[in-house]
């Protein structure tokens, strides 16, 4: 099937709208969503007691939020399984 160059524009455009909204949506997400629970506005206090609470048991202190870490990522069984 051959496309005609009106055809490719249209699909170049849809590819650059679908992509510009997605780098849209990525700078408002990284304003948006809080590192922490404790730093969240949306949770009252017994909710983020309890979410606390949850993060603490079983990840033996990988939850660490200090900074970020290209090797601590990189090495993570679970990104790899995910």
């Amino acid at each position: 099937m051959c496309l005609s160059e009106y055809d490719k524009l249209t699909v170049n455009r849809i590819f650059i709208m679908e992509g510009s909204f997605t780098v849209l949506m990525s700078i408002v997400a990284y304003f948006w969503l809080v590192d922490w629970p404790v730093d969240s506005k949306w949770l009252n206090d017994e909710e983020r007691k309890v979410l606390l609470a949850r993060l603490s048991i079983g990840n033996e202190g990988d939850a660490r939020m200090d900074r970020f870490n290209w090797r601590r990522c990189v090495t993570d069984w679970k990104v790899w399984l995910g």
